[in-house]
């Protein structure tokens, strides 16, 4: 078995989880671009310091090394970074209200972006939980980032490095 995954065999659980039953809402949108926005979900999640085991090159994600192919269980948050991307987007090109007049009469329809928005706002918060317990659990590594210039002055100042500059 290859330890790889083509990002393009994600790509109908991805549509399952942004249509509804029995629609295509997105039968316009081609295999490259899915499987370029599965490729900025895989990216986004690595930057939120998850799948660091993983690199990603031309939409296939490969470990970095050894041979542990990707699980269902990182998958799902490839997919979960990408839906969060793609219901953003709808809601950016979303008109809520749309108004005609000609003389005296008026024509009126209004798309409810609250419920969008409540699908973002779940997404995120699964997201923020995902974070949270990976770190309650130890599974994520931390990095730190020091500044030996600041800590080196701080110890001059505070006389706790005598032998610099001896």
């Amino acid at each position: 078995m290859a330890a790889t995954l083509d990002l393009t065999d994600l790509i109908p659980d991805l549509e399952y989880n942004l249509n509804a039953p029995g629609e295509d809402q997105f039968a316009n949108v081609s295999d490259e671009e899915w499987t370029s926005r599965l490729r900025d979900g895989f990216w986004n999640a690595w930057n939120d310091g998850l799948l660091q085991e993983y690199t990603e090159v031309d939409g296939v994600v490969s470990p970095r090394s050894g041979s542990t192919m990707i699980s269902r269980d990182q998958q799902q948050i490839i997919l979960l970074y990408t839906s969060i991307n793609v219901i953003s987007q709808q809601m950016f090109r979303m008109n809520t209200t749309f108004r005609a007049k000609a003389g005296p009469v008026e024509y009126e329809t209004q798309q409810s972006a609250q419920l969008l928005k409540a699908l973002l706002d779940d997404l995120t918060q699964r997201r923020i939980y995902l974070l949270e317990r990976l770190a309650e659990t130890g599974v994520t590594r931390a990095f730190y980032l020091i500044d030996t210039y600041q800590s080196r002055q701080n110890a001059l100042y505070e006389g706790l490095s005598v032998w610099v500059g001896n």
